[in-house]
């Protein structure tokens, strides 16, 4: 990195830390969630994706208190906001607040705010148990996971018996629901991008669900 320091050449590093390994030699900017006009745009995307119709879109009760306590967090947003297809704002943005006390401190260092946390569990806790319990297997695995992986984990003699013996078909159907509810990316069959600000989430669950089997 150092000697192309005063070149002609510009480098985008992109980090949730501070890179203090690179010195001086660098400007830093620090990026903040959207504004709420941005929030309010992306929010009635995520709504129409979730097959909203616009007229029960346009009479939501008001729902800003609720992105304002998301900090314009973009995956907060699309993992929380279809809830609102059977919640109420208020009672939404109650839930996830009771939620937030069982998580530590914000580490805004590694994009880890406990709305984000407090988001994210509660979308979890909606799922069947069991598929709650599977999921923190995706704690073995960033940026991206295979269903072909998950059957060779799973065809393994020691595998916990919780996914023992679990198929390629049988992972693509519940990575498919982790994707509908916005944990997860489907890019092609068997094939999902895992966001970065979710590996820690899910090695938290693993760790939860298989304490003995690491």
């Amino acid at each position: 990195m150092s000697d192309l320091h005063g070149g002609q050449t510009k480098v985008l590093l992109t980090s949730r830390r501070e890179e203090t390994w690179l010195g001086k030699i660098y400007r830093r900017v620090e990026l903040r969630g959207l504004r709420l006009n941005e929030a309010q745009e992306l929010a009635v995307r995520v709504l129409e994706r979730a097959e909203m119709e616009p007229n029960d879109i346009r009479v939501l009760p008001q729902y800003n208190d609720l992105l304002e306590y998301l900090c314009g967090n973009p995956l907060a947003i699309q993992v929380i906001l279809p809830e609102l297809k059977h919640e109420t704002p208020e009672d939404l943005l109650n839930a996830l607040k009771k939620g937030e006390a069982t998580f530590g401190a914000d580490d805004p260092h590694q994009g880890r705010e406990r709305s984000l946390s407090a988001s994210l569990a509660y979308r979890l806790e909606t799922l069947d148990p069991s598929l709650h319990q599977r999921l923190g297997v995706l704690g073995l695995f960033q940026g991206f996971v295979t269903t072909i992986t998950l059957e060779l984990i799973c065809k393994d003699d020691e595998a916990p018996e919780l996914i023992r013996g679990l198929s390629n078909e049988a992972w693509g159907r519940m990575l498919d629901t982790a994707a509908e509810v916005g944990l997860l990316r489907k890019v092609a069959p068997g094939l999902y991008t895992v966001h970065p600000a979710l590996p820690w989430f899910f090695h938290d669950r693993m760790l939860a669900a298989f304490p003995q089997r690491i």
